[in-house]
């Protein structure tokens, strides 16, 4: 239903948000390994959240690359079951990381004095998200085939496809969505009714670098579900028109793009609402790890050259 020229468009947009999401989320995961003082609470399920995306970004961008082009590429049962199931399961993951993060959030900011979340407690809630939603997940690994006059893949015809289809946007959105938008609304409440003058510098910029990766995803997401559920009951409508239809259709492809180019600015928001995200980065990117070792050589090294990652601390009051 898609002109040449927005095919290629879309699969340069997709691939461009591909490449640059699998970059940052993996940058994100490598200041997790190389740099132990950062891995406190927030800091790993931020982690959970990039391997997610990665994940997403490695199933998803594929098939959707195959959707918009008009090769034939001879996909299988196999492919569809594998890619829709990564990619569904992984997309629940990166959701409900932000319902944990948001959630961690409130507890730093409401609880301050009996808050024990450690890092190490964080990747135990990461593992059992993982684990429990790629569990829950299996059936869907069987619910897909390759529809050959498509040639994309479809749900199995002995399923109810409108009932699966809006199962899958509740779950990978609109719950996580909720909850989220609750959890922050309470806090909201709290903290400025007992703590708007009493929340330590620390904690306020793990909030906002919270607040920003909930509002990165969500806000990216939320036009491309709503056009789908339009979609979905404009299909049932049996007056529909073939241009209007064609036209919705186009205008959901284009907001998939929006949707994916989440996964890209998580990283962003990271590099530049958390210094210690930001320094590691600077580290690959700008190569300020090479800067400083030269200068070191040189012996030019003086009180205004910041060491590499300086500023990655050794305890949670300093993000």
């Amino acid at each position: 239903m898609l002109d040449p020229r927005d095919k290629l468009i879309l699969n340069s947009l997709i691939s461009l948000i591909g490449l640059v999401g699998f970059i940052g989320n993996f940058l994100i995961l490598r200041s997790l390994i190389v740099y132990k003082n950062m891995r406190i609470a927030h800091h790993v399920v931020v982690g959970g959240l990039a391997l997610a995306s990665i994940l997403y970004i490695l199933f998803e961008i594929p098939q959707t690359i195959v959707n918009f082009t008009s090769t034939r590429w001879n996909i299988t049962d196999i492919w569809c079951n594998i890619t829709n199931y990564m990619a569904h399961c992984s997309l629940i993951v990166v959701a409900f990381h932000l319902v944990v993060l948001s959630i961690l959030n409130a507890l730093i900011l409401t609880n301050r004095p009996n808050m024990i979340i450690s890092g190490k407690h964080a990747l135990i809630i990461v593992i059992i998200l993982f684990v429990v939603i790629f569990t829950a997940g299996v059936p869907f690994a069987f619910a897909y085939h390759v529809d050959k006059s498509l040639e994309r893949c479809t749900f199995k015809p002995d399923l109810d496809d409108e009932f699966l289809l809006l199962i899958i946007i509740t779950v990978c959105y609109f719950l996580p969505f909720g909850l989220v938008l609750i959890t922050h609304v309470i806090l909201h409440y709290i903290t400025q009714r007992f703590f708007v003058d009493s929340i330590p510098e620390d904690k306020r910029k793990l909030s906002q670098l919270a607040l920003g990766l909930v509002i990165a995803y969500f806000f990216c997401q939320l036009p491309y579900h709503v056009v789908n559920i339009h979609l979905l009951y404009m299909l049932k409508d049996p007056n529909i028109q073939p241009k209007q239809f064609i036209m919705w259709n186009r205008i959901s492809s284009y907001l998939l793009c929006l949707a994916q180019l989440s996964f890209s600015i998580s990283p962003i928001v990271c590099a530049k609402l958390s210094k210690d995200f930001g320094d590691s980065f600077d580290e690959i990117i700008n190569c300020t790890a090479c800067v400083s070792s030269g200068n070191q050589r040189q012996g030019t090294l003086n009180a205004s050259t910041p060491l590499t990652c300086s500023t990655l601390i050794g305890s949670e009051n300093n993000v």
